[in-house]
């Protein structure tokens, strides 16, 4: 019950988080050429990145196997246009 409520805490402070990263990245630009994602976890930078800006390339990097091959089939869902490659 712990782990819930605190994954359910941190999830909200994430929200607004990245809500902050947005509209300061969209007075920046809206377009980026590319995107470095170090440590890339399950894909919710991509995935935010993805349905937020025009981004042409993202570099995503995961040095857990066991990561990599749930990001490998997170994106394979999220992503269905033919232009991403995995």
């Amino acid at each position: 019950m712990r782990i819930y409520i605190v994954t359910l805490i941190i999830r909200f402070v994430d929200f607004f988080y990245k809500l902050k990263i947005k509209y300061f990245l969209k007075k920046k630009n809206k377009i980026f050429n590319v995107i470095l994602d170090i440590g890339a976890h399950h894909g919710e930078s991509i995935i935010f990145f993805l349905k937020n800006f025009n981004v042409r390339k993202i570099y995503s990097f995961e040095p857990s196997s066991i990561n990599f091959k749930i990001l490998e089939k997170i994106l394979k869902i999220f992503i269905k246009r033919p232009s991403i490659r995995i």
